[in-house]
């Protein structure tokens, strides 16, 4: 603040303020099955909303004073809870505050496998092999080879 007293200018230190900025941007990776745990992190947290990875749209999740009864979707307290993680739940997720704003942002992956203590690397291959016509042109191209390789002793033995 400054004081002129006729023009004998001078600075009055009134009062200061310290300001605190907390970045809640998180990138999570979670499986096929999990939940994943939305912090509100305040009172003044309006909703939740979420894009998918190839979409431009915002689907709302979550918005305060609603009640939640969407099967997977469960809030308590200060968390927002999304249960039972699919592939197609990872995008972004934004908590938003009352004017829009962005309070916080977590970009969730779901993998469909993670080798483990119960699942073997040919279990997960198995899983994924695809079915349909890619899979019997492979073995027809499978069998195409063995023939064509093995005749001339296949011959010779008869």
């Amino acid at each position: 603040m400054v004081v002129d007293r006729a023009r004998n200018k001078r600075r009055v230190f009134i009062q200061s303020v310290q300001l605190s900025v907390h970045d809640y941007t998180s990138k999570e990776s979670l499986r096929v099955g999990e939940t994943l745990d939305l912090k509100l992190h305040t009172p003044q947290a309006m909703k939740v909303v979420f894009q998918g990875w190839n979409s431009t749209e915002l689907t709302v999740l979550w918005m305060r004073g609603e009640e939640v009864n969407r099967g997977r979707l469960e809030a308590k307290g200060l968390v927002v809870r999304l249960k039972g993680l699919r592939i197609d739940d990872g995008g972004t997720y934004n908590v938003l505050d009352s004017h829009g704003l962005s309070i916080s942002r977590v970009q969730l992956t779901v993998e469909a496998y993670q080798v483990g203590e119960t699942q073997t690397f040919h279990q997960i291959l198995v899983e994924q092999a695809p079915i349909g016509k890619s899979t019997y042109n492979r073995s027809s191209s499978l069998l195409m080879l063995f023939v064509l390789l093995f005749s001339p002793l296949i011959q010779h033995l008869f």
